[in-house]
């Protein structure tokens, strides 16, 4: 990472990691096909769990509009 924050080159990063660092510039968008599934899982019974549940119900959507965001983030701004 240092390499390209320095300018000496480019170098693939994750949407996320590259957007959140003010010292690197997206060259190009990410290839066709590239996208990340990401999953929250829980056990059955962790589920039933209501402190579980709430942390699901409010992680959930969050990170899901976060990852839409970085996908779709113009690699001007």
């Amino acid at each position: 990472m240092m390499a390209a924050e320095t300018g000496q080159g480019i170098a693939p990063f994750p949407v996320t990691v590259g957007d959140a660092n003010p010292n690197l510039v997206r060259c190009f968008d990410p290839p066709p096909g590239a996208e990340l599934q990401v999953w929250l899982l829980t056990s059955p019974s962790a589920h039933k769990r209501p402190e579980v549940r709430h942390f699901t119900a409010f992680a959930a959507p969050r990170l899901a509009r976060n990852l839409k965001r970085s996908n779709t983030r113009d690699p001007a701004s």
